[in-house]
């Protein structure tokens, strides 16, 4: 399904030291978390982007806890039908 606006998510990690991520991603924000938890908000503009984030998460060793759509103007277009793939 071919989305018409970027999407939000809230990305969970395990430890604290991720701190540094806001430096090296243009575009991720620190949110108030649990002790021992750091959740970063991030605005991507399609799944290659999403993709490539998590790949950076990956990249720099950190354990993804939870990931959770926020919302946002994400709207699939009016032509589009369940089950259909761009």
């Amino acid at each position: 399904m071919t989305m018409s606006a970027e999407r939000r998510y809230r990305i969970i990690v395990a430890g604290g030291s991720a701190r540094t991520l806001v430096d090296l991603i243009e575009g991720i924000e620190l949110e108030s978390c649990e002790a021992g938890w750091t959740c970063f908000l991030v605005s991507v503009r399609d799944e290659s982007e999403f993709y490539g984030l998590l790949h950076r998460f990956e990249d720099l060793a950190l354990h993804v806890i939870s990931i959770e759509e926020l919302g946002g103007s994400a709207i699939p277009r009016p032509d589009m039908k369940p089950g259909d793939v761009a």
